[in-house]
């Protein structure tokens, strides 16, 4: 299910299904959980809502301790449900499996470049590889989870144009760390073809 928190909801005020659907539309339907609002905007089955209210648990809803989620879950909201999440495949199935795989593998080969690049590339070089390698496999994480595909793909474009330029830039500072810079740019190559084959 797609769900989506709307917080600001005063725990002592519950707005009436009129009001609210004047905000969701006449074909919603709501439920109430405590402080929270759950809004049906997928026309449910009956089973299907009271299944949503048995299992809505706001510690488990908000596992974040983020100040925003915490806020959230202090003063309730409306939560909604509007349909099956659409599968996205870097998020779920075998090619998410891959592309975490590529990530674990990039984050291992950068690290372990990096203590060369640290010890032997200019400081300026070196700080660049840290920002543009070093963390990209966090950016890449947060991209992926932070965007829809279609949106992602000129952010990943321009993530891996960075990287691949820095490590060339790594490699024409210090000729010789270009034998350890295979793995980075492997990894590199691999995420690359995988997310433009999708």
């Amino acid at each position: 299910m797609d769900q989506q928190c709307q917080p600001g909801a005063d725990p002592d005020f519950a707005e009436s299904d009129e009001a609210l659907r004047r905000v969701y539309g006449e074909s919603a339907l709501f439920s109430r959980v405590g402080a929270f609002t759950l809004v049906h905007l997928d026309s449910p089955a009956e089973d299907e809502i009271a299944r949503r209210v048995a299992d809505f648990d706001p510690d488990e809803f908000f596992f974040d301790d983020c100040p925003l989620c915490m806020s959230a879950k202090a003063e309730g909201g409306h939560i909604v449900f509007d349909g099956p999440e659409r599968e996205d495949p870097l998020r779920d199935g075998p090619a998410g499996e891959a592309f975490d795989a590529g990530l674990a593998e990039l984050a291992a080969a950068a690290e372990t470049f990096a203590e060369a690049v640290a010890f032997a590339a200019p400081a300026d070089v070196a700080a660049r590889y840290t920002e543009h390698v070093g963390g990209l496999h966090d950016r890449l994480v947060e991209t992926l989870w932070s965007q829809e595909s279609e949106e992602r793909v000129e952010v990943f474009g321009r993530q891996f144009a960075r990287a691949l330029t820095t490590v060339e830039e790594v490699c024409h500072a210090v000729p010789e760390l270009a034998p350890m810079a295979k793995p980075v740019e492997e990894a590199l190559a691999g995420l690359a073809t995988l997310w433009r084959g999708l």
